[in-house]
């Protein structure tokens, strides 16, 4: 038998959409996710090759170009955000060019948060700081003239604006980074319960075909008798 037509080019790919299992035992970390997860998406880019053969072209993967990885509420978002220019976080794990990545360090959300609070809690004392230093000079001469009244004045007003405007800034994003790790912890037990589902019943299968327990499908009986037919509707359906 003929083994067909290969046809090759720079331009032939394939691509591949999986769920590693070999993640369940160790966490990894992913780009843009402020979770460790056990389940994730992988894409697989590789070039291909065509084959044609009985009357039908046949695709064949050959060496991988790229592999990337994605947590499942990523992917959700990848696959639902046609038109967004701004992209959906993914971790790159393997190129044609520079071979396996390094790993993906993980970036605690509340830390990062904890860090940038201390920050800003750190340059408003220290703001405070200058303008105590400051009131204590003018208050303690003999007279205040007006331009350092007021010039006291401007620096009171500058630091409540800071705090006010920064306070409530820092606490909404706080929020909104915290739904979004729920979301994503959601995302994670519902992947894993998913998987354990499918997981159960494919072993159960399997135990089913080895012990040769599946239950056999109903029984329909079959008659070779002719069927009867009432009197009443024998003629036409005349009586």
């Amino acid at each position: 038998m003929s083994r067909g037509t290969e046809t090759k080019h720079d331009s032939y790919g394939l691509v591949t959409l999986t769920k590693p299992e070999s993640l369940w035992g160790q966490p990894t970390s992913l780009f843009g996710s402020s979770i460790k997860h056990h389940n994730v998406v992988r894409l697989e880019v590789h070039r291909a090759v065509k084959n044609r053969n009985l009357n039908k072209n046949w695709y064949h993967t050959k060496d991988v170009v790229l592999v990337l990885e994605m947590s499942p509420s990523q992917f959700a978002n990848f696959i639902t955000s046609f038109g967004d220019g701004g992209g959906t976080p993914c971790t790159i794990r393997w190129t044609e060019k520079d071979g396996e990545m390094p790993e993906c360090p993980y970036e605690s959300q509340q830390e990062l948060f904890e860090q940038e609070f201390a920050k800003n809690v750190k340059e408003v004392i220290g703001r405070v700081e200058d303008l105590i230093s400051k009131s204590k000079q003018i208050l303690s001469q003999p007279s205040i003239k007006a331009g350092e009244r007021k010039e006291l004045l401007e620096a009171l007003r500058m630091l409540q604006q800071r705090v006010e405007d920064d306070m409530p800034f820092v606490h909404t994003q706080f929020n909104r980074a915290m739904d979004q790790t729920v979301a994503e912890a959601k995302g994670e037990v519902e992947a894993f319960f998913a998987n354990t589902v499918t997981r159960l019943g494919l072993d159960t299968m399997k135990q089913q075909i080895a012990g040769k327990t599946i239950p056999a499908p109903p029984q329909i009986a079959v008659s070779n008798e002719p069927p009867v037919i009432d009197a009443e509707f024998k003629g036409g359906g005349e009586k």
